[in-house]
């Protein structure tokens, strides 16, 4: 199955969506699909599963990013 190639609509974090997922990562850290799920799958990043989908709060995420950065 083909990779779906998501376009430049993020510019800002106002422009991101509450949830991200998988592709919504991809494109922010520009990642592979690999490291994305390693990363969802990690105890220090903070993601919520909902069914079998495994997202992150677009506020714990913008919180994480800081973190890294110190």
């Amino acid at each position: 199955m083909k990779e779906q190639i998501i376009d430049n609509r993020y510019k800002d974090y106002a422009d991101l969506p509450l949830l991200l997922g998988a592709n919504d990562l991809i494109h922010i850290l520009g990642l592979s699909r690999t490291n994305i799920y390693y990363l969802l799958r990690a105890n220090n990043f903070p993601t919520i599963t909902i069914g079998k989908r495994k997202m992150v709060r677009k506020d714990k995420f913008i919180e994480w990013l800081d973190k890294q950065e110190a």
